[in-house]
């Protein structure tokens, strides 16, 4: 119905969206603003997202204080002149995006949408091609056989599951990729009183950094809010080891784990400009250490190099993989250090989804 008329098609944009149906869509906790120190930080305004209970008669309840969150995530679908193609857009969106597509589209304010939703959640422009020039309707698929002949509907026919059931499988291959604002890196160093992280975003949209120190007691979570062009440093103990993930959109991860805060290892990722290029420095502080890198992605065997003390290795990512990387270091000296960088390099030009989804 939205091709049947080329003029409406030309000015049409659909959004699809769905409930949260219990986080059932989703296994990842959904990012909130930190309520105290101790479940993170922010360099955003985050006032208007925690909840610190509310005034009622003697005895009332007044509600559970904390922060509101985003929800599990969702399918969301756009249906435009300027999105056909199959494209994936893994922007952090959430539903008051729509309406700040709305601000975009008619020049209007809600004032109402908290400065930390503003900074992490796109206003969903990045889901379309608004250069685009072809506006030929797609040729959809027939569906009249899936009609019953006589056209009326049978509520009596109840659908039979079939015996044995299993979980859908991810779809094979990958989609081309809308260009997304992120440009992250998490830095780790150990010292003698624990191990730092500091969350780095160079990108044009803020972003929630989720942390798990799995070495701590309780696995225990926090959320550190990045706004763009800032950087953000946390403070993780170290004693009698440190073991830290870090998760971020778009599939940004690092894991940062040891045994001692000794001077040794230090790994860093570096990247040129806009290339599609990811340089790894691995630095020798310590004593000598076999160091090995490891490719997830399986384009290179894993490469082992040997560091004097003072020894410094430049490892390239293999091109190859649309600016997806997965790598992981480790050292035959000390069998607890761990340094894992995973992502994708962003240019501001489409590219494909993550080709490991898809195998």
């Amino acid at each position: 119905a939205l091709t049947a008329d080329p003029k409406v098609w030309s000015r049409t944009a659909l959004f699809v969206t769905y409930d949260e149906n219990d986080g059932f869509f989703d296994h990842l906790v959904p990012s909130y603003a930190p309520m105290t120190p101790d479940a993170g930080a922010s360099t955003v305004d985050a006032a208007l997202e925690l909840y610190h209970g509310q005034a009622g008669p003697p005895g009332a309840s007044t509600g559970v204080p904390g922060p509101y969150g985003l929800g599990q995530r969702v399918p969301m679908i756009v249906v435009s002149p300027w999105s056909t193609g199959g494209y994936v857009c893994s922007e952090v969106l959430d539903h008051t995006s729509v309406i700040r597509f709305m601000e975009q589209r008619f020049g209007v304010l809600e004032p109402n949408i908290s400065p930390w939703r503003r900074a992490i959640c796109g206003d969903l422009t990045s889901a379309f091609d608004f250069a685009r020039t072809d506006d030929r309707v797609p040729v959809l698929p027939d569906t009249s056989a899936y009609a019953p002949p006589d056209r009326q509907r049978h509520p009596g026919v109840t659908p039979v599951p079939p015996a044995v059931q299993r979980v859908p499988g991810q779809e094979p291959g990958v989609r081309p990729a809308r260009p997304l604002p992120y440009h992250l890196d998490a830095v780790a160093t150990a010292g003698a009183e624990g191990l730092t992280v500091t969350f780095v975003n160079r990108g044009t949209a803020g972003a929630v950094f989720h942390t798990r120190a799995r070495a701590a007691a309780g696995m225990r979570a926090k959320m550190f809010t990045v706004g763009s062009g800032h950087e953000l440093a946390a403070g993780f103990a170290a004693a009698p080891g440190y073991d830290v993930e870090v998760h971020g959109p778009n599939g940004f991860y690092r894991r940062f784990a040891g045994g001692t805060t000794a001077a040794g290892l230090e790994v860093l990722a570096r990247r040129p400009g806009a290339s599609e290029v990811l340089q790894v420095v691995v630095t020798n502080g310590g004593a000598p250490a076999e160091v090995t890198i490891t490719d997830g992605y399986g384009h290179t065997r894993p490469v082992t190099r040997k560091l004097g003390t003072g020894g410094r290795w430049e490892y390239v990512v293999p091109a190859g993989t649309h600016g997806w990387y997965d790598l992981t270091v480790t050292s035959g000296a000390d069998p607890s250090f761990v340094r894992a960088l995973a992502g994708h390099l962003e240019n501001g030009r489409p590219s494909l989804s993550d080709p490991a989804l898809g195998r």
